[in-house]
Formats: structure tokens, sequence, C-alpha cells
């Protein structure tokens, strides 16, 4: 893991997986870097991103209401192709080198079986006739 100013991260190639760093030790959401955006002067200036955790909703009264539902215990999906830009134009970033990448893949991948695992226990569960 290494930490980059922001001047340093608009150089990192489409794609870059991050998260924004707060001096506190406050460290954001997992993200991946999209394209960066040059300014009038010919030089990078902001960025555009995707949050690995986005809800799915159409507009801000939609949003609540499916924070709403996820506060009352039900679900709501997530959305996996949100593209927003930065326009902060300053901050800290913390990067990760592959085989970093390729450890939380790893834990993704185990936490993908044991939810499949679970699921289908549920399914099975939910099948059999009750006494």
């Amino acid at each position: 893991m290494k930490l980059v100013t922001y001047s340093d991260f608009l150089n990192l190639p489409d794609g870059t997986l991050y998260a924004e760093y707060k001096p506190t030790g406050n460290i954001g959401n997992l993200s991946i870097k999209r394209d960066t955006i040059i300014g009038v002067t010919g030089k990078p200036c902001d960025f555009r991103y995707s949050d690995l955790i986005t809800i799915d909703y159409d507009d801000t009264e939609d949003f609540f209401t499916a924070c709403e539902r996820l506060e009352k215990g039900e679900e709501t999906k997530l959305h996996f192709n949100t593209i927003q830009r930065h326009g902060i134009y300053e901050g800290l970033f913390l990067t990760f080198d592959t085989m970093e990448i390729f450890n939380m893949a790893g834990l993704l991948g185990r936490a993908l079986l044991t939810q499949q695992q679970y699921e289908k226990t549920s399914t099975e569960a939910e099948k059999e006739p009750q006494q």
C-alpha cells in the first residue's frame, strides 16, 4: 500500500484501485480510478471514479427510500456502472500493489463461496415442508 498525492494520483492509469486517505487515519471507500480529465492548460486537473459500493437509485428521493428500506431490514440493489467526477482537486490516496489486490480478490472469492453456500442452504430450508 502506498500513499500518493493528488498530482501523482492523476497520472495513474484508468483501473487503479484506491481509497481516499485523511491525515487522521480515516480511510474512505474502495474505488476504481477511471479517466483523468485534462484541463484548459493541457495538464491533468481532475478524474472520474467508480465506488465499489454504490446503491442503485434514480434520484435523491429514490436514494433515501433505498436507505430507509435497508434500515428496515429489506434488501436493495447495488449499481456497478456509476462513474462520478471527483471534483475536489486535492487529497491523498492509498493505492495498492498487485499482491495486495490479489489478496483482496482472494478474500472476495472466499466470501462468494460462503454466500453461495448460505443461499443454497437457505433455499433448501425454505423448500422443506413444515411439520
